[in-house]
């Protein structure tokens, strides 16, 4: 049987640290409090209790979406566990089903995952999920090694389609500035707005500081390139880099992209909505893991 509980539990947190210690070989106790204690309260974990014991868990992330102005939640599979001595028994594929009924009949509109190469063949042939083309990493770089650009006229056109689902980009920010272990960044200007992390990264050799963009949300893309310059400047940055579906206005807009092949995919599975994985406006700081 599977069961609905509630990872805010001090027994349950127990219970599920000790499985999560005991499939990944240790887990730290802040990633599980970040997961199931700063998140949304509509947070949920689904898994499998025997003789006492929590032998299978998968949290469900709980976040806010709109589409076409209609406003619910989005559950974001993630923490995906099963006790050594427990594999085999189909305990995955039967939770992700049960949180499919769960989390329909709590107002849902659809699940959705950044799955690995051991996952995501279950999730798309065996579970019905669709999945997207990858997703991109697009880098602008400053005038020291060449200028990225978008085609505003591109972006705008791409950017009208009404059925696109968007995540609430000030809940995702607000999020990951609970876990203050990181320097974050935020830039808004002409209604555009940015939010990421500072880091230095090597290119060729050298270190140069680029702006990882974690959630954006773009109302005129039409000074979109002016809005990034600005942002790398204020950033103090060689390199900007985003992440987004290859379906996403940036994507089909962006002249400048790194290779998918070591992207992870969206996937999805519609709930009270009806839609692909290409459909959702996702972005990096989404993630689970930042």
């Amino acid at each position: 049987m599977i069961d609905v509980l509630d990872p805010r539990c001090s027994n349950i947190k127990e219970k599920a640290l000790k499985l999560l210690d005991d499939a990944f070989g240790g887990f730290p106790k802040d990633y599980y409090d970040h997961i199931f204690f700063d998140s949304n309260e509509k947070t949920k974990l689904l898994g499998v209790i025997d003789d006492g014991e929590l032998v299978a868990m998968n949290g469900f992330i709980a976040h806010p979406v709109s589409r076409n102005g209609v406003a619910s939640v989005a559950y974001q599979s993630c923490l995906s566990a099963t006790r050594s001595d427990q594999k085999g028994k189909g305990y995955f594929s039967k939770i992700i089903n049960s949180a499919k009924i769960q989390l329909k009949d709590d107002g849902g509109a659809f699940i959705f995952g950044f799955p690995n190469h051991n996952s995501a063949p279950i999730f798309i042939k065996k579970l019905g999920f669709s999945v997207s083309n990858n997703i991109p990493c697009i880098f602008y770089k400053n005038s020291l090694f060449g200028v990225g650009r978008i085609d505003e006229e591109e972006m705008y056109d791409s950017g009208a389609n009404k059925e696109r689902v968007y995540f609430d980009v000030c809940d995702v920010a607000e999020w990951k500035m609970k876990k203050n272990d990181r320097v974050f960044f935020e830039f808004e200007k002409y209604t555009n707005y940015f939010f990421g992390e500072v880091k230095v990264k090597k290119v060729m050799g050298v270190p140069v500081r680029v702006l990882l963009i974690s959630a954006y949300e773009i109302n005129k893309p039409m000074i979109i390139n002016l809005t990034i310059k600005e942002a790398m400047k204020s950033a103090n940055v060689s390199f900007l880099r985003i992440v987004a579906n290859s379906t996403s206005a940036f994507a089909k807009s962006a002249s400048m992209k790194r290779s998918q092949s070591l992207t992870e995919p969206v996937i999805s599975f519609g709930l009270n909505w009806e839609l692909e994985a290409q459909d959702i406006e996702v972005f990096a700081g989404v993630k689970d893991a930042y």
